[in-house]
This record gives structure tokens, C-alpha cells and sequence, in this order.
């Protein structure tokens, strides 16, 4: 049934109930879950305690700059004009400067859309999302912490179904259904 909700409810939550209605276990596999969802939330928590800030920072940089180039600079190329005639090349500088974070924040804007675009891609599904899991894996942090908790998924999935007395490879083929990255 469970099944049938794709949207609402992730994989792994379809899959490992799939495997206890399988093997019987449903009753251990809903209290195996509820331990897995509190680690996972736990685990959560942490990394957005630990995102937090840096987005608080980057955040307010981004608006003082904004700010800065709305406001700012041009009451600074006023005071230049008003205290001297040679105040030309204060402002190139200033619009040279201007240029640079307008630049900037356009490059931010794309990077923005592009993820979008690429989240878009990815939920499509097909060839495009296993290349897209394949680039992922490929970046330092993301691909490492993506990778492990693949892996632990797997491992959970593992093992209530051996512990279940499953076959390996009917392990194997159910466990695999857990994982989201598809290029793992």
C-alpha cells in the first residue's frame, strides 16, 4: 500500500516495511525503523547545526553587499564628484567595483537556478539522474557522506533480512531497492 504513496513516503520506509511483511517480522522491523529514523534524525540535526552559521554568515555578507552596491556606492561617486573635478579615475574605480558584484551576484543567481534545474532533472528519473548520482559521488564532502549513508541504509536493510532468514541473494536484491543513490 505503502507503495502506492511514492511521494510521500521515501524508499527505504516502502522497502524495509516490504521486507517485514515479507518475512513476517513487521512488528520488528516498525520498532528496527523507529531506531533508524531517531539516528537518522539525530545525524540531521547535526548537520544543520553545524550548516547554520556558515548560511547565517553567508546570508548577511550577501546583504551588506547588496546593500553596499544599491545604496552605498552611489552616494560615494556623489562625495567624489563634489570635492574634486579630478575624482574620474575614484570613479572608474567605483564602477569597475559596481561591475564586479553585480557579476558576482548574477554568477550566485545561475548557480542557484542550475541546482534547481538539476534537482528538477534528478526526480525525473532515467539515465540523466544515474550520471547526476555518479557527479555527486564524485565531489569530496557530498560524495563521501552520500556514500556512507548509503551504505549504513544498505546495511540496516541487510541486515533485517538475513536476520529474517532470507536467502543472499533475495537479501541482496531487496536491499538494493533501498538505496536512492542509483549509481551506488
Amino acid at each position: 500500500v505503502l507503495g502506492e504513496y511514492k511521494n510521500i513516503f521515501p524508499l527505504i520506509y516502502i522497502s524495509l516495511i516490504s521486507i517485514g511483511e515479507e518475512s513476517g517480522n513487521l512488528v520488528d522491523v516498525f520498532g528496527k525503523l523507529s531506531e533508524y529514523l531517531k539516528d537518522k534524525n539525530k545525524l540531521h540535526q547535526k548537520i544543520v547545526q553545524s550548516l547554520a552559521y556558515p548560511i547565517l554568515v553567508l546570508f548577511t555578507a550577501a546583504l551588506v553587499i547588496l546593500i553596499l552596491l544599491i545604496f552605498v556606492m552611489p552616494r560615494l561617486e556623489d562625495i567624489f564628484m563634489a570635492f574634486t573635478e579630478s575624482s574620474q579615475s575614484i570613479n572608474v574605480q567605483i564602477q569597475k567595483m559596481q561591475t564586479n558584484i553585480t557579476i558576482i551576484c548574477f554568477i550566485i543567481i545561475a548557480i542557484i537556478i542550475i541546482s534547481i534545474l538539476i534537482a528538477l532533472l534528478h526526480k525525473s528519473g532515467g539515465k540523466i539522474s544515474y550520471i547526476i548520482d555518479a557527479v555527486l559521488l564524485k565531489i569530496p564532502f557530498i560524495g563521501k557522506t552520500i556514500t556512507s549513508m548509503q551504505i549504513h541504509d544498505f546495511a540496516f536493510a541487510m541486515k533485517l533480512l538475513t536476520s529474517a532468514g532470507f536467502p543472499l541473494t533475495t537479501s541482496l536484491e531487496q536491499a538494493g531497492k533501498v538505496l536512492t543513490n542509483k549509481r551506488i
